[in-house]
C-alpha cells in the first residue's frame, strides 16, 4: 500500500492536496487585484514574521493558491525554512509557481513512514502567521532533505481540522461563493528529465507512473493529477500551469509566470 491510505498507530494518513505556492515579487495584494479583474475574490493572508514573508490567498473548495512574497529580505535570507530559501532562489529566475503542498492528519506518522522507507526528512517545522483580522494561524510542516532539480512537495498539518477551517472561510466570506465547488484538477510541471522526475515522485508516494508519450507523463496523488512535460522555458523544473474543475468562467488567467484555467 502507498502512503495515501497507509494505517499506522490507529491513524489513516489521508493525504490531500492542500495548496500551491506561487512566488511573486512586490506586495501580495497585487494578486488580489489581478483576480478581481477576472471577478474572483482573493484575500489577504498575513505575515510570517519569523520568516520575513507575507502572502495573499485564493481559496477553493478544499485547497488554495498562495501568493508568497518577501517582506523583509534580511530576515528571509536567514530563514531555516526550505520554502523561504527556495522562494529567494527561484525569484532570481522570475516569478511563477514554485511548490505544492499536501496535507495530512498526522504528520508525525507520515515522517516515520518516510524514514522507514529510506527517505531523509528534516525535523518537523512549526509555522504561524497573524491573519489580517488578527487571528493566529498555526501549523506544522515537513520537508524532505533530498532535493532534485525539481523539489519534492512538502507536507502540512493544520492545528484546526478541515471542516472547522473551511466552515470559517465560508462564514467570513474568505472563500468566494463562485469557487465553493471548485477544485484543482491538474498541476503541470516542466522537467528536463522526463524519465527521472516522474519516477522520483512515484517512488515517494508509492504510486504508478502513467506514461502518456515520449515527452509527457502523469501520476495521481491526493486527488490531483500531476503532469510532467518536457521543459519549455528557463525557470527549470517547476510547475507552470494549473487547471480547475469546473474551469474558471473567465477563461485562462495568466499572471506572474504561470497560468490558471
Amino acid at each position: 500500500m502507498g502512503y495515501l491510505n497507509k494505517r499506522r498507530d490507529g491513524f489513516y494518513l489521508d493525504i490531500k492536496l492542500d495548496h500551491i505556492v506561487h512566488f511573486i515579487e512586490g506586495e501580495p495584494d497585487k494578486a488580489i487585484e489581478e483576480f478581481k479583474k477576472h471577478h474572483y475574490k482573493a484575500v489577504q493572508g498575513g505575515r510570517h514574521e519569523t520568516w520575513g514573508t507575507y502572502n495573499s490567498l485564493l481559496y477553493l473548495q478544499s485547497s488554495y493558491i498562495e501568493f508568497l512574497a518577501v517582506e523583509n529580505q534580511a530576515i528571509a535570507s536567514q530563514s531555516d525554512n526550505p520554502l523561504i530559501s527556495q522562494l529567494i532562489t527561484d525569484l532570481s529566475n522570475g516569478e511563477g509557481i514554485g511548490q505544492i503542498c499536501f496535507r495530512t492528519n498526522n504528520i508525525e506518522s507520515l515522517k516515520r513512514d518516510f524514514e522507514e522507507n529510506g527517505f531523509d526528512v528534516l525535523p518537523i517545522l512549526p509555522g504561524r502567521r497573524n491573519r489580517s483580522d488578527g487571528k493566529l494561524i498555526q501549523w506544522k510542516m515537513l520537508f524532505l532533505k533530498k532535493q532534485h532539480s525539481m523539489p519534492f512537495p512538502f507536507f502540512i498539518e493544520w492545528a484546526e481540522d478541515d471542516e472547522a477551517r473551511y466552515k470559517e472561510f465560508k462564514q467570513q466570506g474568505i472563500l468566494d461563493e463562485k469557487l465553493v465547488h471548485t477544485n484543482i484538477e491538474t498541476i503541470t510541471f516542466q522537467v528536463n528529465d522526463i524519465d527521472a522526475a516522474p519516477i522520483a515522485w512515484a517512488t515517494l508516494f508509492d504510486v504508478p507512473v502513467i506514461k502518456q508519450n515520449k515527452v509527457s507523463a502523469k501520476i495521481e496523488i491526493g486527488g490531483v493529477a500531476i503532469i510532467f512535460n518536457q521543459a519549455i522555458n528557463g525557470r527549470g523544473d517547476r510547475p507552470y500551469k494549473v487547471t480547475f474543475q469546473p474551469p474558471l468562467s473567465s477563461g485562462e488567467v495568466s499572471l506572474y509566470g504561470s497560468t490558471y484555467r
